[in-house]
């Protein structure tokens, strides 16, 4: 049997077969995210609210982003005083990605530069298909988002 316990990990169960504690770091991976599955009623919502408890109360710098068609999140939400934006049509909540903040830290670099590099990525994944964008179509996409 195959034992995970990370340092600074998070509880996520018992294993089954060496009754030993199942404690994981998904930050300590190459992908953090977290994708569960299971049949109706196993526990999968269950077991996103425990994780994003953990998560909250251990390391308060961290964000959870949730997407939630469903609305199963929201008394969630409203617990730990999150911010809820909505995003259907007829909502006052918009997402720009194009928006520039200028009062944002920008000690890590240019951020005209970064938001160029943003806007060239979902250029890419937008319009790029499965063969991706051309190198003149990187170069004229890169020079308008500079001007």
């Amino acid at each position: 049997t195959q034992e995970i316990m990370h340092n600074n990990g998070m509880f996520y169960g018992i294993n089954t077969l060496s009754k030993n504690l199942i404690v994981g770091s998904r930050i300590e991976g190459m992908n953090s995210n977290a994708f569960f599955l299971g049949t109706s009623g196993s526990g999968k919502s269950q077991l996103a609210k425990f994780e994003m408890m953990q998560v909250f109360l251990r390391r308060p710098s961290d964000e959870i982003l949730i997407i939630d068609p469903e609305r199963e999140y929201i008394p969630l939400a409203n617990e730990l005083k999150a911010s809820r934006v909505v995003i259907s049509p007829g909502s006052t909540d918009t997402i720009n990605a194009l928006h520039l903040d200028r009062n944002v830290d920008n000690s890590d670099g240019d951020p005209l530069r970064a938001k160029c590099s943003y806007v060239l990525a979902l250029c890419e994944v937008l319009l790029g298909g499965s063969s991706g964008l051309s190198a003149e179509k990187r170069s004229i996409i890169d020079r308008c988002a500079q001007t």
